[in-house]
């Protein structure tokens, strides 16, 4: 039987989508061949600090093979116009074109148009709703989806909210997100009670300390001042506490003055960026929970792939798709936004709860079981194949992932 070929256009390739794509192009004998079609340089100005992955053969071969490097037209630093595309929707080398589900991509509305007139089965991938919209803005959205045949989503509560808007259930699926799952699972299994201590050792936490960790980049969406504000509560409380921050950004150095205000420093570390998946792996091995109060992303994924709770706010309006790998109460938990005291307060349980050595090992593997599952490559390569193909959605998910997480404001 002959594959399926699939054309898939994006604005740039950032670096930690090459494990998904390297293996939509490994060439292995599939019913669906994949091609991509993107820029090498990461020159969307709404992503300012992403890496984009280069087209190099020595790093990338399977991938290089099958991506077209693309010219992209940036106008107004937010519409987006690929003049290659159009020509690309027209051709009879594609049965199939995946567009990003951006309505700001000018040439994306006239490619799918001409896809469809071409007898060609079009996809978005897309965020979707990640909220409820404005009645303008949401039906200018709904009209742009309404051009695909089906959209491939990174949650359930955007599924939920289309459904809403009249969108099919059996045309959309949700694909989720995924890192290096690979090699994560590899670093896993090499982490041990001497990384642990090697580890803590080196961030300078006593014995008696428990660790909180964070990764990510320090901006005013990860609401890193409520995480210190909650550490020093629960320190005044009598807690023995260390934080530490990995990353960087435009509010590091009003964190660190926030930090000195509260008489922190001893308690509040500013590890600086790290992007050695080694070292990652073993400071969240290290460490006791992983919070973050403002909005999670692939962070959340991270942490959870080497059995690390999450915490994170349950305002579901304020969130990305990635909190839907949290199951409050079984791997992690949600927190109301902007209330320092319950922030503080679920903390609190949790490291109680994990003092237990059978609760910690219970928690880790409810963490890893949900990234080993869905959040990785060959999980997306199986739905994509199904979308491509026109088959109805996968059903298969576990309590808790099937649905949205609920809103822990309610």
């Amino acid at each position: 039987m002959k594959s399926i070929r699939a054309a898939i256009v994006y604005h740039f390739l950032a670096h930690y989508r090459e494990p998904i794509f390297r293996l939509l192009c490994s060439g292995e004998e599939r019913p669906v061949e994949y091609f991509v079609f993107a820029s090498d340089q990461a020159d969307d100005p709404s992503l300012p600090g992403v890496k984009a992955l280069r087209h190099d053969p020595t790093t990338a071969p399977e991938l290089v093979a099958r991506w077209t490097v693309v010219h992209n037209v940036w106008l107004l630093k937010k519409v987006l116009w690929q003049p290659a595309v159009v020509g690309m929707a027209l051709s009879s080398r594609f049965d199939c074109i995946v567009l990003l589900g951006n309505v700001n991509y000018l040439s994306s509305w006239l490619a799918a148009i001409l896809a469809r007139l071409t007898g060609k089965r079009v996809l978005m991938w897309t965020h979707g709703f990640l909220r409820r919209e404005p009645l303008l803005k949401s039906a200018v959205r709904a009209a742009f989806y309404r051009l695909a045949h089906g959209l491939l989503l990174y949650g359930n509560r955007a599924r939920n909210i289309l459904t809403e808007h009249g969108f099919d259930p059996a045309s959309m699926y949700v694909v989720y997100n995924s890192l290096d799952h690979d090699r994560q699972v590899e670093l896993r299994e090499t982490l041990t009670d001497a990384t642990r201590t090697t580890m803590r050792n080196e961030l300078g936490v006593p014995a008696d300390h428990r660790l909180l960790l964070s990764v990510g980049r320090q901006n005013r969406a990860k609401r890193y001042e409520e995480l210190i504000e909650a550490v020093g509560k629960a320190i005044t409380a009598g807690s023995r506490l260390r934080l530490v921050l990995v990353g960087d950004g435009p509010e590091r150095a009003a964190l660190e003055a926030h930090v000195a205000k509260l008489e922190l420093q001893e308690s509040i570390r500013f590890y600086g960026p790290c992007y050695d998946e080694a070292r990652l792996a073993a400071m969240i091995w290290a460490a006791d929970l992983f919070v973050v109060p403002g909005d999670i992303g692939l962070s959340c994924m991270h942490a959870l792939a080497y059995g690390l709770p999450v915490i994170t706010h349950g305002n579901l309006d304020h969130q990305n798709p990635e909190i839907e790998a949290i199951r409050p109460g079984r791997n992690g938990d949600l927190f109301r936004e902007h209330d320092v005291d319950d922030l503080a307060r679920v903390i609190g349980t949790w490291l109680e709860r994990l003092a237990v050595p059978a609760e910690r090992a219970r928690a880790a593997e409810q963490c890893t079981e949900v990234i080993d599952r869905f959040f990785n490559a060959p999980y997306q390569r199986e739905v994509m194949d199904r979308a491509v193909q026109g088959l109805p959605p996968m059903t298969e998910t576990p309590e808790g992932v099937i649905e949205s997480p609920r809103d822990a404001r309610a």
